[in-house]
């Protein structure tokens, strides 16, 4: 783990000082289970008396009178730092509320495993930050879990101790059915947004090679195949287009878009299609096989693994590639960084189209809800206490105070408020221990996995190329064909994830061939007719019946 440095960690220090002088009352009471005078839950929850109906949802803090600590499962991994309680964030939290979390930690390669430990061993925390629909999760999903009597349902909890969560339900109602499994049980306090982040994945492009060849932003196939032709013959560009090693992007959509399909699940007025088996993907295969035998993507595509491979820092900054599917808005200051050319520039660029104007229906969907989110065993459902202090600590994190706190830290140390807006400060974007903006942020804020994310913030640690590309995505894809945060029952899940598991694994070993021409595009079509004999049918009927039950959610 790499060690702060010295301002940081003084930092760092000066908070934990002022948390320990705020709550050392007692060493005894601070390390129980319960604190020494438990109130009552209705003198423990009574908000604060305030004649501003703006302070509607405002509680007493701190929550408890002393120092209360809570036991807590998360996957952890930093390159700062050794515990979440080292977050500037966590630190003031814990002074404002009274409550100490004692994190215990899974790394994030290993969550998976650990999580099924945790379950099998049938010992659990006070608490489990967990996903749903994504790692860790519960087998069977959310619902399987509060059937199996392992997750607590907790709705009471939301209506008797959590107005700011309440609050976000019932103001906006995507929130309020997202929230909610197919069966009405809410089992997890997730991450909301009060606002959809745009599209943060995306094609890009060396915008300065662009400009020395006097060339425009290409916005249609036919403009960037110009382009690719110029990087090669006129730059001896050997890799002017990176895919990723499968040949296609899962996650942004950023070539395929155009052809208005993607290589996965996506619907179309609410009926589920698949993309591998349209004729629209076909299509765009064909276009890629041409490309590739043109020698305008490069040869050894199928051989990078990882999204290090095809991101490729060091052929884009060494003009070895021109362009690339797949860009985070961070990228920006990492290639200048290790550049050899002071006029380096990487720049989004629009989804493709076939048709200069179009706009495409696919593009890195964004919901008002996460799968990350806190979960409370049934094991904890015994104590009453126990369970208010967790609600309550959770839902200081929907409110805005709190929100503002888990997102951009604290006011004077990580941020400061300009026109009534809070912004990151040099101290995030200009670290002087030589921490990038973009990991600072991560030791200053914790929000990624409970409570209101502000996805706003990322505009102060991030290069103006790099924002700009919310814009310039946005405005070619209007993303309304992605699919909604669906569910499937136990059963479902279980036949879905046995057929699927075979045709994800075919597909990615079998697609690359049709770009690469191993395999003729005239085998394509018993391509289809293989991932039909392998029950891509039934698969497509199970996330249609997920889809019809979110509908009538």
């Amino acid at each position: 783990m790499k060690k702060l440095g010295k301002l940081t960690a003084l930092i760092l220090a000066i908070f934990m000082m002022a948390s320990f002088v705020a709550g050392c009352g007692n060493e005894t009471e601070a390390n129980s289970s319960t604190p020494s005078s438990t109130p009552t839950a209705q003198q423990s929850t009574a908000p604060v008396e305030s004649a501003d109906p703006v302070d509607e949802y405002a509680y007493r803090m701190p929550i408890t009178d002393d120092v209360y600590t809570l036991t807590a499962w998360r996957a952890f991994t930093s390159a700062y730092l050794s515990d979440p309680n080292e977050i500037i964030a966590n630190i003031e939290l814990e002074k404002r509320t009274n409550i100490h979390i004692d994190w215990k930690l899974a790394s994030t390669a290993d969550q998976n495993a650990a999580y099924s430990i945790m379950i099998a061993s049938n010992i659990y925390d006070d608490f489990i930050v967990q996903g749903r629909g994504e790692p860790p999760e519960y087998v069977g999903g959310i619902d399987k879990a509060i059937e199996d009597d392992v997750l607590m349902e907790v709705s009471s909890l939301i209506e008797k101790w959590m107005p700011n969560l309440k609050n976000l339900m019932e103001t906006n109602v995507t929130i309020g059915k997202d929230i909610r499994t197919d069966s009405g049980n809410i089992g997890q306090f997730p991450v909301t947004k009060t606002e959809l982040q745009p599209s943060w994945l995306g094609p890009g492009i060396r915008y300065d090679l662009l400009d020395n060849l006097g060339l425009a932003m290409p916005k249609t196939y036919d403009q960037l195949h110009d382009v690719l032709v110029k990087f090669r013959d006129d730059l001896s560009m050997p890799q002017p287009l990176i895919l990723p090693a499968t040949g296609y992007s899962d996650m942004a959509f950023s070539l395929e878009s155009g052809f208005d399909t993607a290589p996965t699940f996506y619907q179309v007025d609410n009926v589920v299609k698949y993309g591998f088996i349209e004729d629209n993907f076909k299509e765009y295969t064909i276009m890629l096989n041409k490309w590739y035998s043109e020698k305008l993507i490069d040869q050894e595509f199928f051989t990078r693994t990882g999204s290090s491979d095809f991101t490729a820092i060091d052929r884009i900054t060494n003009d070895l590639t021109g362009a690339t599917v797949h860009m985070m808005q961070t990228m920006q200051p990492q290639y200048r960084a290790v550049s050899p050319n002071p006029d380096f520039m990487f720049r989004a660029m629009p989804f493709p189209q076939k048709v200069e104007g179009n706009v495409s229906h696919l593009s890195r969907p964004s919901y008002y809800v996460s799968n990350n989110g806190v979960t409370i065993p049934v094991t904890t459902a015994k104590d009453e206490y126990k369970l208010e202090v967790i609600a309550r600590w959770v839902d200081y994190k929907y409110g805005e105070e709190g929100a503002i706190l888990m997102n951009y830290g604290v006011e004077g140390v990580t941020y400061t408020m300009v026109d009534g807006q809070p912004l990151f400060n040099d101290f995030v974007t200009k670290n002087p221990d030589g921490i990038p903006a973009s990991q600072m942020y991560r030791v200053a804020c914790d929000s990624d996995w409970t409570g209101l994310y502000m996805w706003q913030r990322e505009r102060a640690i991030m290069d103006e190329e790099d924002y700009a590309a919310y814009t310039i995505w946005s405005d070619s894809t209007k993303r309304d064909w992605t699919m909604p945060l669906i569910e499937m029952t136990a059963t479902e899940g279980g036949e879905y994830t046995a057929l699927y598991a075979d045709i994800q694994t075919y597909v990615q070993e079998t697609y690359p061939s049709f770009v690469t021409g191993t395999k003729p595009i005239s085998e394509y079509d018993a391509f289809i007719q293989q991932l039909k004999s392998m029950n891509i049918d039934r698969c497509i009927e199970l996330q249609q019946a997920a889809l019809d039950r979110y509908n009538a959610r």
